[in-house]
């Protein structure tokens, strides 16, 4: 029985039904055995708090409005490029993460390499990519078609990671973090073997998982056609 209809039985017919177009934009429904609970205790003639007559809750304020994604050129080629950016980094790393299984590793240094390659796998591939940067970048990538500005589409990968057009706490997120990035690679850069490559291998497999995290984000939503749940920082208008 549909929910927003909660009319007495006792008129011995069925209950007619609310219009489609009701239905459709009165938001989440409540849950039939509570709205009736808490209509039942209320006085005649007055309306429970949050619940309209017909025991459909109103929207939430802060709900996401559902997105269509929308295959276009320039969102591939925003999320192209941002993997390609990502590639170009495991390109360098790998050689060095690849070292121990030729040069060999003591008992300790093992021990250290796999634990490098679980914290990136969690903070950087896990909690970076795929729980932040990678809704991100696929959000944005998704506002992007042949309407959009050429210098967004020409430069879709920048604006995908909000280097530009969005808000300002997320520019300085966004800048911050590709800086941080290229100190730490300058730093790792010195250290000696087998402390750069404990690193590297942690790095790669960070990497690989936001690549993949991306991509699979990025198909999931064109195959469903809805966008990543994800706030795509844009500026106010």
């Amino acid at each position: 029985q549909d929910p927003a209809c909660l009319w007495p039985r006792a008129l011995g017919r069925a209950a007619p039904r609310a219009p489609a177009s009701l239905v459709l934009h009165a938001g989440p429904r409540a849950d039939q055995r509570e709205v009736q609970e808490a209509m039942d205790s209320k006085p005649a003639g007055q309306q429970v708090s949050g619940v309209d007559s017909m025991g459909i809750l109103p929207p939430h304020p802060k709900a996401p409005t559902p997105t269509h994604a929308r295959i276009s050129i320039a969102s591939v080629w925003g999320v192209v490029g941002v993997i390609l950016l990502l590639g170009n980094g495991l390109k360098r790393c790998l050689p060095e993460a690849l070292q121990p299984f030729s040069k060999g590793l003591t008992p300790l240094g093992w021990v250290a390499y796999a634990v490098s390659v679980l914290f990136f796998a969690y903070a950087e591939g896990y909690r970076g990519f795929q729980q932040r940067f990678s809704p991100l970048v696929v959000r944005r990538s998704l506002l992007l078609d042949m309407r959009s500005p050429a210098p967004r589409q020409l430069l879709a990968p920048a604006y995908a990671m909000a280097f530009f057009h969005a808000t300002r706490k997320r520019k300085i997120v966004s800048w911050a973090l590709i800086l941080g990035i290229a100190a730490v690679v300058a730093l790792v850069k010195r250290l000696p073997y087998p402390h750069r490559a404990i690193l590297d291998g942690g790095v790669c497999v960070g990497l690989s998982w936001g690549m993949g995290a991306t991509a699979a984000i990025y198909l999931r939503s064109i195959c469903t056609g809805r966008a990543p749940n994800a706030d795509p920082c844009l500026p106010e208008p």
